[in-house]
């Protein structure tokens, strides 16, 4: 029994051979299944069936598949918004956070001092007289210890923050804790 019946074109994989029951070219219907299924539908599609892949994984969900690799970073994994290789797009985004404030900090140096201050004198403002300095240095050594041992920055975070909009926290050694550097940018004044 015949499955397929010969037809113009697909505008999406140049594939002339379509189902008798659905009207669908094999290709797309195969990439389209997978992609509901969850399975690796790049091995199921051609070049061109890919884009049709990207925008039904994206309308399912998922927001990165294994692609094509990347020239830059060699990395199989992409975004299926843009097909956009992820590692790059994080060295990029890391890379303009970084230099925009830095731009900021140079080009309004009186203000950056304020808030360098700020945070110095609030920091010296909620220390109380019964802290434990040692402990806080110390706390402060681990964190250091664990970004050299790792490679990877960490930083010293409030669990209650010191400035923070309903409650202030203390800067005592049970106030701390050691975070990766993005856990605690992500984190901001809350708790």
């Amino acid at each position: 029994m015949t499955k397929f019946y010969e037809s113009k074109p697909c505008k999406n994989c140049n594939d002339t051979r379509r189902y008798i029951s659905t009207k669908k070219c094999p290709t797309c219907a195969r990439a389209y299944n997978a992609s509901r299924n969850g399975s690796d539908v790049t091995t199921v599609c051609n070049n061109k069936s890919r884009v049709q892949l990207r925008k039904a994984l994206a309308n399912s969900g998922v927001d990165k598949f294994e692609g094509t690799r990347c020239v830059k970073c060699k990395s199989t994994e992409r975004y299926t918004r843009d097909n956009s290789c992820v590692q790059c797009a994080i060295r990029r985004s890391r890379s303009s956070d970084n230099s925009a404030s830095a731009r900021w900090a140079k080009n309004n140096p009186d203000k950056a001092l304020a808030k360098v201050r700020r945070r110095e004198l609030a920091k010296m403002q909620r220390t109380p007289s019964w802290a434990d300095n040692a402990k806080i240095t110390e706390i402060y050594a681990w964190a250091l210890l664990a970004s050299r041992a790792t490679g990877v920055q960490h930083h010293v975070d409030h669990i209650i923050p010191l400035q923070g909009d309903a409650v202030s926290g203390l800067h005592v050694e049970g106030n701390l804790q050691i975070l990766l550097w993005w856990d605690n940018l992500s984190k901001g004044n809350s708790f």
